[in-house]
């Protein structure tokens, strides 16, 4: 793997490099406005939980599908990326990611686990879209190498919880977020908010022993390591590309694709989303919730100015 920086991460899974020039930017906006672009209030900042250490947090951007499968895997959290032209794969500290290199490979989290593993009803209760296996008509997930495959599947333990950040909102009046015989069986009219960042937690760690995960490993001694993990473009994404995205990770699943589309006229989700103004985590900056676009851009998120990006987000997926 190597270092992606701001000239490597313009390279893309076709290795064609992307030039800055042709690229429309989004602009981050200063001040103290206090609403985004459709009018809608930012989260308001709010004090940071102290959290207990040492531990492990997990920071996934992009494109996921949190697999969930307590009938199977009861111990294991499997996160499949999907195979998207124009993803950067990577994995590290903040800012110092390596690519994820082992294309159709699985990586796999050592020397860390949970405390207290989340139980199928904590996980029904995360933000977001849930898609639960039985009345979707999932049997199984696509393994990689096939036809569809993943771009790699990450194997982690179940985590202790899971934070939502950087949400996509839409009102009661607005349309739904998605259509199609998924979201109608698994009641996604109803949802309000998407992350575009999960935070994966494990509180189950030895200071002296840090975690490993493929060629990334934490500092000894440190007081707990965060490990991001990218799925996700290093440009701005247009509404065809996050709709192709979530076409590919529907693909994914076995013995058909979810039928799961964005809802036509509803165009909160293509909205630009802002930073939160506090991550409500004292080991999580709010400039940890940047997509790679905002870090191509040199853009950096504080309490007086947020970024904006156009993202795509994960889905969690449970079969229980």
């Amino acid at each position: 793997m190597n270092n992606i920086n701001r000239r490597n991460a313009l390279k893309i899974l076709g290795g064609v490099p992307l030039a800055a020039s042709a690229l429309e930017l989004i602009s981050c906006e200063s001040g103290s406005d206090n609403s985004n672009a459709r009018g809608q209030k930012k989260l308001s900042q709010k004090a940071s939980v102290i959290d207990s250490t040492p531990r492990l947090n997990i920071i996934l951007h992009g494109m996921f599908a949190l697999c969930f499968d307590y009938k199977v895997t009861p111990n294991t959290l499997t996160i499949l990326a999907p195979k998207l032209y124009g993803h950067t794969y990577g994995a590290g500290d903040w800012r110092k990611e390596l690519f994820l290199d082992q294309e159709d490979g699985a990586y796999d989290l050592k020397y860390a686990s949970a405390t207290n593993p989340m139980s199928a009803q904590r996980v029904k209760q995360v933000p977001g879209g849930l898609i639960a296996w039985k009345a979707s008509g999932v049997s199984g997930i696509q393994a990689p190498g096939s036809d569809p495959s993943p771009y790699c599947k990450l194997n982690v333990g179940l985590p202790d919880d899971i934070w939502a950040l950087r949400k996509l909102v839409r009102t009661a009046s607005d349309l739904p977020f998605f259509e199609g015989k998924a979201a109608s069986d698994n009641g996604l009219d109803s949802v309000l908010e998407l992350p575009l960042v999960y935070v994966l937690t494990y509180t189950n760690v030895d200071a002296s022993n840090p975690p490993n995960f493929g060629d990334w490993k934490g500092a000894a001694g440190s007081p707990f390591w965060n490990l991001h993990i990218h799925a996700e473009p290093s440009f701005q994404s247009s509404p065809g590309h996050l709709s192709h995205a979530l076409a590919k990770l529907c693909k994914m699943f076995t013995p058909a694709p979810l039928d799961l589309k964005f809802k036509p006229g509803n165009t909160a989700i293509f909205d630009a989303v802002d930073t939160d103004l506090s991550t409500g985590h004292s080991t999580v900056k709010v400039e940890e919730e940047e997509a790679l676009e905002e870090i191509r851009e040199g853009t950096l998120a504080t309490d007086a100015r947020t970024s904006k990006v156009h993202s795509c987000m994960s889905l969690v997926t449970l079969n229980q």
